[in-house]
């Protein structure tokens, strides 16, 4: 018996085909309870990481093995912990002994640890996107995920998780959002996360999918198949893509650095750990999700949207005397400063725009909530 075939009998292992035109597929094995896999970092010189260790993750001590990404299969091995690392697919649990930054997730290495240096990288990617699948909680899940032309297979790139509104989906959402065409230009990924039915189960209901692990082994699943910055990832979305990237914020801070939701921010307190910074975007004459809030008997949309951005001003120890902003024509915006962790809360309204995501007129969503979030990371 091979030795892969004796991995997949004990352990949970999840296939998913990776495609990019023209028609080139290659199986990526993510490995989530590996008993069989040898300790990351065993035996290896201190420093070496899961992704840049060709002897860390290996199956069947072949060359690269199944470690494929992107539709490229690696020849060398490195990137082998895609393929096997005790770390891949895990939660946030990857053992990167010797890594200098702390644990990373997925056996990416460890990144940008708290207070712990990058550590190289070497994962190869096709450029554009890739429709990925993952199980979580029971569920096969989706990701789309999108690399830019300029990634180089070494450098870390910022992520940011794209949240589709209620009753759409992670393709349509790319489309409209305009959120990839941002990332071409400014150099980031973007992973495109899809609710069971459409529906992402915020406030979290116990017999519902459990939305929050599934971002979390997103997140994982593209740091195993990417270069990405640890300490640079992001969750925005629209409405009920609002709402749950507010989740991800208090929920996950560990892994999210900062938040964009658009018509949809919540503050789901209490939210423990560190201070996040948000950036929240709406219109005045929204109606579907409006902004003076629905009331305390609503389930989803109780309060107002300036009572949830007080509450993460509040969580994050901001001064809470707002900073105003109002020039002429349909834009205004008020934040709140002198924050922990420099962690800002800022609003954007405006004036006589309904429940919209817009691309142009008067701003540009996407690129506004970008140029808020990159100016931010994990300490």
């Amino acid at each position: 018996m091979s030795a892969i075939t004796k991995r997949l009998r004990n352990s949970s292992y999840l296939a998913a085909f990776l495609c990019t035109p023209p028609v080139t597929c290659a199986l990526l094995l993510a490995c989530f309870s590996c008993s069989e896999a040898p300790a990351a970092g065993a035996g290896e010189p201190a420093g070496n990481s899961l992704a840049g260790n060709a002897s860390a993750g290996q199956l069947n001590g072949g060359s690269g093995g199944a470690s494929a990404v992107g539709g490229s299969t690696s020849n060398t091995g490195e990137a082998g912990a895609s393929a096997g690392g005790p770390a891949a697919g895990s939660a946030g649990s990857a053992n990167a002994a010797g890594s200098t930054g702390s644990a990373g997730s997925a056996g990416s290495g460890g990144g940008a640890g708290s207070g712990g240096a990058l550590v190289a990288c070497d994962l190869a990617h096709a450029k554009g996107v890739a429709q990925l699948s993952l199980m979580s909680g029971g569920t096969v899940r989706k990701v789309r995920l999108f690399v830019p032309s300029k990634y180089d297979g070494h450098t870390r790139l910022p992520l940011v998780l794209n949240l589709h509104g209620s009753t759409d989906n992670a393709d349509n959402f790319a489309g409209s959002s305009q959120m990839e065409e941002i990332a071409e230009t400014e150099g980031f990924a973007v992973a495109g996360l899809e609710a069971v039915a459409g529906q992402w189960n915020v406030p979290p209901e116990a017999t519902l999918p459990d939305d929050v692990k599934y971002a979390s082994d997103a997140i994982d699943l593209v740091a195993a198949a990417l270069c990405i910055a640890d300490a640079r990832v992001y969750a925005s979305g629209f409405s009920g893509g609002g709402r749950m990237s507010s989740q991800l914020g208090c929920q996950l801070p560990n892994k999210v650095a900062a938040i964009g939701p658009v018509a949809g921010v919540r503050f789901p307190g209490p939210c423990p750990g560190r201070a996040v910074p948000v950036i929240t975007i709406h219109g005045l004459v929204d109606t579907t999700n409006a902004y003076a809030g629905e009331g305390p008997s609503h389930p989803r949309w109780n309060e107002s949207v300036e009572e949830a951005v007080l509450g993460w001003a509040t969580k994050n120890g901001c001064s809470l005397t707002r900073i105003t902003d109002d020039p002429p024509g349909p834009l205004s915006s008020y934040s709140y400063g002198q924050c922990s962790e420099d962690a800002t809360v800022k609003l954007i309204r405006m004036d006589a725009v309904a429940h919209a995501f817009p691309t142009g007129t008067p701003l540009h969503t996407a690129k506004e909530v970008w140029a808020f979030l990159k100016l931010h990371s994990r300490p």
